[in-house]
């Protein structure tokens, strides 16, 4: 597979920029001392590196050129629609002012038509004083009708492509590697695009096990980094069987196969730590959105779901003393002091329906939110700045009994306007509950959902849990595929037809659903709401 890598020799100016320096001031809020974190103790703030860069992620939703190749979507055919110069060039500009906005060192990207499209871009960004000297991108066989790409200040030493095989044979986009010169250290950039969640998690499996078959080749302690839209949650193990993606029997590419979980021992499914991370086997990564409240966790936006598609997962070797290391706690989803968002949600390239065609706004960015991390030439530094994210992944926690503890436990929401979200507001057990709020509804409907494992089902099969808070709800349950039974929590009665009691629980109540579910089979579970009432409710074990 060919890869074009280029630099862009009608650029003058700047050019690559080895030695990128951090200002004092940022590194006081950034670097500490390399002992342990403690809490209540001073923060002791090291020199700052000498050498720091920065790489960014960016899911730029189709970014097509203005000429006609037959590869394109219908709607960025020229004048198909009215994708025509015009509306080119501000979907390019848009861009590219994003992308000027962040400065990164390296700019790696998903959903580039062509090298001509990527040109495009580099030649805009240039427009605006921000200039790449080299540029890589998957070529020839086109297996997608877009590609992973690169941006470089620094030079591009080497570029291959690793096919992706699907076993039915499912055209999929190639993982784009890059090898760096950093100021003479040597860094390897794995840019991804896996297949969406209109497949199964095995297609996604299919896309992490070539990489890590090549990051299998790779001599020890090679500083490397996984950038991409990995359509996968950091907590995907949590949530792909509720969202019906589970055919790989309880394996995920993200977490299971790229080791960025930990489920050894009687421990709890949870994501590894960064000290986890730097002591476990390989393979093992360290994601990046741990490094933020869960709150901020949010690249993606889908029915009501803040989701994380896009990821900077990190291997051992950037947390040692040699070499490329990471900044400690600089990672971050770039909004743009807001610009990037509309109604908290990433402010997308806006297109409307008309007759059955779509037409272009000629507004907007991308329905992805970019991601920045740092590094440094120089040794690694645990920040001892505490982190809301890295918090609940203490050791404090770890014994805690709850189901909570380390994520939503399957529970998705379903539908825009709902709140689900762990909590910490007098949960029953451990440290957090689950929070599910919306407003009231003009009908009823699901406002969440999950799947029980036959584990987490006791007495013969009953579904046990605590309820807190107030609304008019029912639950039901079904096994995987059958009929619904709805069931009233206040006296566990079930029936074949939906009924709203409204309820309040100013304290913890037991309940006890009995599904027509045989024990050892899994048992989806559905929360609903009646119309007119408002929901504020939490869930405990």
């Amino acid at each position: 597979m060919n890869i074009s890598v280029l630099p862009a020799d009608r650029f003058r100016g700047t050019g690559c920029i080895p030695r990128l320096a951090l200002p004092l001031f940022i590194a006081s809020l950034l670097l500490a001392g390399c002992g342990e974190r403690r809490a209540g103790q001073p923060r002791r703030v090291s020199a700052p590196p000498s050498d720091t860069f920065s790489i960014a992620f960016y899911n730029v939703e189709n970014l097509f050129d203005n000429e006609f190749d037959g590869d394109e979507y219908v709607e960025f055919r020229p004048n198909a629609t009215n994708w025509n110069r015009e509306m080119h060039s501000r979907k390019f500009d848009n861009i590219a002012s994003a992308i000027a906005a962040m400065n990164a060192s390296i700019v790696s990207l998903c959903e580039v038509e062509d090298r001509d499209a990527l040109y495009q871009l580099q030649k805009k960004l240039a427009e605006k004083g921000v200039r790449y000297k080299y540029r890589a991108i998957v070529g020839t066989p086109a297996s997608s009708n877009t590609h992973p790409a690169i941006l470089s200040r620094f030079p591009v030493e080497r570029s291959t492509a690793h096919a992706v095989a699907i076993a039915d044979g499912f055209p999929t986009r190639a993982i784009l590697e890059a090898q760096f010169d950093i100021d003479g250290r040597p860094l390897t950039l794995f840019v991804n695009h896996w297949p969406s969640k209109h497949h199964p998690e095995s297609y996604r499996m299919a896309a992490a096990k070539t990489l890590i078959s090549r990051l299998a080749q790779l001599p020890r302690g090679t500083d490397y980094c996984i950038a991409g839209d990995l359509n996968s949650d950091y907590d995907e193990f949590s949530t792909f069987t509720t969202f019906g993606h589970n055919d790989t029997r309880d394996g995920t590419g993200i977490n299971h196969c790229l080791g960025t979980i930990r489920t050894a021992g009687a421990v709890q499914m949870r994501p590894r730590t960064e000290r986890e991370v730097i002591a476990a086997p390989f393979p093992s990564h360290y994601d990046l959105w741990l490094e933020l409240d869960e709150k901020e966790r949010m690249s993606y936006f889908y029915q009501g779901n803040r989701q994380t598609p896009d990821h900077i997962l990190l291997p051992p070797a950037l947390y040692d003393q040699t070499g490329i290391s990471y900044l400690d706690n600089s990672f971050r989803a770039f909004t743009w002091a807001g610009k990037l968002l509309s109604h908290g949600k990433p402010a997308r390239w806006k297109i409307r329906h008309q007759g059955g065609k779509k037409y272009h706004v000629g507004k907007g960015y991308s329905d992805h939110l970019p991601l920045i991390a740092h590094f440094t030439t120089g040794p690694f530094c645990f920040d001892t700045v505490s982190s809301g994210g890295r918090d609940t992944l203490s050791d404090d926690t770890m014994s805690m009994d709850g189901w909570f503890e380390y994520h939503t436990d399957g529970w998705i929401a379903c539908g825009n306007g709902i709140t689900l979200e762990r909590d910490t507001l007098e949960p029953k057990a451990g440290r957090f509950a689950l929070h599910v709020a919306t407003r009231a509804q003009k009908k009823t409907g699901t406002v969440a959902k999950t799947v029980v494992r036959p584990s987490d089902r006791k007495n013969n099969g009953a579904v046990t849990f605590y309820l807190r808070g107030s609304g008019s709800i029912c639950f039901r349950t079904r096994a995987l595929t059958g009929k619904w039974r709805y069931h009233i929590p206040v006296d566990g009665a079930s029936s074949g037809r939906a009924k709203y009691v409204p309820m309040e629980f100013p304290a913890w109540q037991s309940v006890t659903l009995n599904p027509s579910v045989p024990p050892e089979a899994p048992v989806e579970l559905e929360l609903r709401t009646g119309k007119d009432a408002p929901l504020d409710l939490r869930i405990d074990r």
